[in-house]
């Protein structure tokens, strides 16, 4: 019993430490970029921290919000090729899924499932965003935003919205 408790306060204790330096290098994921291009270093190590850390129910919500945004920074500012950043985008758009249907009333998880979701339509295209429903689902997502917490990212559900009603027209039907 006492070997049994002492692991679990170790697994414990290692996914705080994980986390605690997936934090750090989510903070440093600039550090040796490059132009226009981020560094991959920095962010590929801190999703592993968060991949690890997921796991542990301590941090598990915690883990996957940053798991949320380092997938997008990675996609969006790190990788070039357009396989690579789809391949991000869509474990992106599925953790954010999963979690949204965790935490329903969560407007972190909702901001950065949609950021995930825009930038995952951007990569695939007008016409799979369409088909996907993406628009729908980002306004869906957006007013959900506003109704549980209008000033999170700043209006970021107002912003989110707005974006919807920019890119809507040019959908073809």
């Amino acid at each position: 019993l006492l070997l049994i408790f002492f692991c679990l306060s170790m697994m414990i204790a290692s996914a705080k430490a994980g986390m605690k330096e997936g934090i750090n290098l989510y903070n440093k994921r600039h550090e040796g970029s490059n132009g226009t291009s981020a560094s991959t270093v920095n962010i590929s190590n801190a999703i592993k921290h968060f991949s690890k850390a997921i796991n542990t129910p301590e941090s598990e919500k915690e883990a996957a919000l940053y798991l949320l945004k380092s997938y997008y920074y990675k996609a969006e500012f790190a990788i070039q090729d357009e396989e690579g950043k789809k391949q991000i985008f869509n474990k992106g758009k599925a953790l954010g899924e999963k979690y949204i249907d965790k935490h329903p009333d969560s407007a972190k998880f909702r901001y950065w499932y949609l950021v995930n979701l825009g930038s995952w339509a951007q990569v695939y295209g007008i016409l799979t965003a369409a088909r996907e429903g993406v628009a729908d689902q980002m306004r869906t997502h957006s007013e959900k935003i506003i109704q549980l917490d209008p000033n999170y990212q700043d209006g970021g559900g107002y912003f989110m919205l707005g974006a919807v009603h920019y890119k809507s027209p040019y959908i073809p039907f």
